[in-house]
């Protein structure tokens, strides 16, 4: 077999893993795995090499997500209100792929961050760098991811009809404006 069979073949597989993966995660249901291997018809084997590790195989799947999160931040600097817009979005995107806000919350910070994370940071920082003393002083980036994950995740705990998210989206929007 060919080497560029091969990739091909890599490739197939690894598009099918992310698939089933992104399946069980949307159901509840467990990404060990053997369970990955079972439920895409691959070897355990060929899992590992795709994804030796639970993180590995939560930067990929959430990497569309991210670079969609990065855009909606971008955009908003185009809006009446860049603030609301960028925070309200995030807030609605990530509390649709929970393991994104996971993953951005978790990596946000390191200095060796996967691309898709830096460049949500990145366009955070733009943000704040447009929105200049319209901003809270201090806030960073990093600050902000930690922040629409943080509220994301209070939103998630109340478990209501969204009056709580748009209570706690207000309370931080309100919170990120300069004095």
């Amino acid at each position: 077999m060919s080497e560029q069979v091969r990739r091909r073949d890599a490739e197939r597989n690894r598009a099918r893993i992310l698939e089933v993966a992104a399946e069980r995660i949307e159901a509840g249901e467990s990404v060990a795995h053997k369970d990955l291997a079972r439920a895409a018809e691959v070897g355990v084997g060929t899992v590992y090499r795709a994804f030796p590790a639970r993180p590995d195989l939560i930067a990929a799947l959430a990497e569309p997500h991210l670079r969609q999160l990065a855009a909606l931040v971008r955009s908003a600097v185009d809006a009446d209100d860049p603030l609301e817009v960028a925070v309200v979005g995030a807030v609605a995107l990530l509390g649709q792929h929970p393991d994104v806000a996971e993953h951005l919350r978790a990596q946000a910070s390191e200095p060796d961050a996967p691309e898709a994370v830096v460049d949500v940071v990145a366009a955070l920082d733009e943000l704040v760098a447009h929105l200049g003393d319209r901003m809270h002083q201090g806030v960073t980036g990093v600050a902000l991811a930690h922040l629409v994950c943080a509220v994301d995740f209070a939103a998630e705990l109340a478990h209501d009809d969204g009056a709580a998210r748009r209570l706690q989206l207000s309370i931080a929007v309100q919170g990120l404006r300069g004095a």
